[in-house]
Protein backbone atom coordinates (compact mmCIF):
# COMPACT_ATOMS: atom_id res chain seq x y z
CA UNK A 1 0.00 0.00 0.00
CA UNK A 2 1.37 3.19 -1.13
CA UNK A 3 -1.31 5.66 -1.18
CA UNK A 4 -0.04 9.28 0.52
CA UNK A 5 -2.91 8.31 3.03
CA UNK A 6 -1.80 5.13 4.52
CA UNK A 7 1.01 6.23 5.43
CA UNK A 8 1.33 4.88 9.47
CA UNK A 9 1.04 1.46 10.24
CA UNK A 10 -2.14 1.25 12.22
CA UNK A 11 -3.72 3.01 8.69
CA UNK A 12 -2.17 0.28 6.55
CA UNK A 13 -3.26 -2.19 9.07
CA UNK A 14 -6.87 -1.31 9.06
CA UNK A 15 -7.15 -1.49 5.35
CA UNK A 16 -5.94 -4.92 4.83
CA UNK A 17 -8.34 -6.30 7.18
CA UNK A 18 -10.83 -4.56 5.37
CA UNK A 19 -9.71 -5.87 2.23
CA UNK A 20 -10.09 -9.13 4.04
CA UNK A 21 -13.64 -8.98 4.88
CA UNK A 22 -14.63 -7.94 1.12
CA UNK A 23 -12.55 -10.92 -0.25
CA UNK A 24 -14.48 -13.06 2.20
CA UNK A 25 -17.62 -11.93 1.68
CA UNK A 26 -16.84 -12.43 -1.83
CA UNK A 27 -16.09 -16.40 -1.42
CA UNK A 28 -19.43 -16.18 0.31
CA UNK A 29 -21.05 -15.07 -2.85
CA UNK A 30 -19.18 -17.64 -5.12
CA UNK A 31 -20.17 -20.50 -2.93
CA UNK A 32 -23.79 -19.79 -2.56
CA UNK A 33 -24.36 -19.40 -6.22
CA UNK A 34 -22.56 -22.22 -6.93
CA UNK A 35 -24.05 -24.77 -3.99
CA UNK A 36 -20.83 -24.82 -1.96
CA UNK A 37 -20.68 -24.40 1.50
CA UNK A 38 -18.45 -22.17 3.80
CA UNK A 39 -17.09 -20.42 6.54
CA UNK A 40 -14.73 -18.23 7.91
CA UNK A 41 -11.81 -20.07 10.81
CA UNK A 42 -10.02 -16.77 13.05
CA UNK A 43 -8.89 -19.91 15.77
CA UNK A 44 -5.84 -21.71 13.55
CA UNK A 45 -2.29 -21.45 14.50
CA UNK A 46 -0.90 -18.93 12.38
CA UNK A 47 2.85 -19.51 13.31
CA UNK A 48 2.73 -23.16 11.88
CA UNK A 49 0.48 -22.14 9.23
CA UNK A 50 2.74 -19.62 7.96
CA UNK A 51 5.48 -21.74 8.19
CA UNK A 52 3.52 -24.51 6.11
CA UNK A 53 2.77 -22.14 3.41
CA UNK A 54 6.51 -20.48 3.68
CA UNK A 55 5.10 -16.85 3.92
CA UNK A 56 7.55 -14.26 3.84
CA UNK A 57 8.18 -12.53 7.05
CA UNK A 58 5.90 -9.40 5.74
CA UNK A 59 3.11 -11.73 4.54
CA UNK A 60 0.26 -12.35 7.33
CA UNK A 61 -2.44 -14.64 7.73
CA UNK A 62 -5.88 -13.03 9.09
CA UNK A 63 -8.11 -15.37 8.41
CA UNK A 64 -8.64 -19.01 6.59
CA UNK A 65 -11.48 -19.77 4.68
CA UNK A 66 -12.97 -23.72 4.19
CA UNK A 67 -15.03 -24.01 1.34
CA UNK A 68 -16.67 -27.27 0.79
CA UNK A 69 -19.47 -29.26 -0.48
CA UNK A 70 -22.98 -28.67 1.55
CA UNK A 71 -24.22 -32.18 3.22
Amino acid sequence: MTSPYLKNKEAQRFCAWVDTGYISQNVYLYCAAFGLGTVALSLVDRDELHQRMQLQEHEKIVLTQVVGYLP
